[in-house]
């Protein structure tokens, strides 16, 4: 697998074969067979290894949110940003893999869903409470998910990287327009 996260943090996984994957870690193409169908489900692999560290990030956010939606958004955006200084190329080598792979279109799928029920589960917990604007919770955690993944994968997912400091303002700035508490009269 870490020889599959270090190809695919350079190179697309139209370019990967086993034998090539299999020189990169100095065993046989049986050592593979053994622990992997094909090609795909080490993809699936990898992105269950490295997405469990943003999936983490995201089950603490959703657990503070609790207290403070857009304080819990702001601190742990920061990390999101920071781990995808890390390993954008990876997450969008994954990304791009999923547009021409129905097994690792499906689990990469099953993962965004994962942010997607954190996300509405937050803002229909601030919802309820009152501490922000009422909104469609299912389709705006949608919106959100797909904004984030988009955006740090264009700005963070190739080289040259953008500035970080400046990826992270905007999602600040663009969360915290969702995340501004009701005003008088909004439905």
């Amino acid at each position: 697998m870490r020889a599959a996260q270090t190809f695919l943090r350079t190179r697309p996984l139209a370019d990967l074969t086993v034998e090539e994957l299999m020189l990169l870690t100095g065993h046989s193409r049986t050592v593979f067979y053994r622990h992997f169908g094909d090609l795909a489900d080490v993809v699936v692999a990898v992105l269950d290894d490295t997405g469990a560290e943003l999936e983490g990030i995201a089950e603490r956010w959703a657990a503070a949110s609790a207290d403070d939606l857009q304080r819990a958004a702001e601190d742990h955006l920061a990390e999101v940003v920071d781990f995808h200084v890390r390993n954008g190329p990876l997450m969008a080598a994954i990304s791009a893999a999923a547009r021409t792979d129905a097994e690792i279109e499906a689990a990469y799928f099953r993962f965004a869903q994962r942010f997607v029920d954190l996300t509405a589960k937050a803002l229909r917990a601030a919802q309820d409470a009152g501490r922000i604007a009422p909104l469609d919770v299912e389709e705006v955690a949608v919106a959100l998910t797909l904004m984030n993944e988009g955006y740090l994968l264009l700005r963070l997912g190739r080289e040259p990287q953008a500035d970080p400091e400046r990826v992270l303002g905007v999602l600040r700035t663009l969360w915290a327009r969702i995340l501004s508490p009701p005003t008088p009269g909004d439905r």
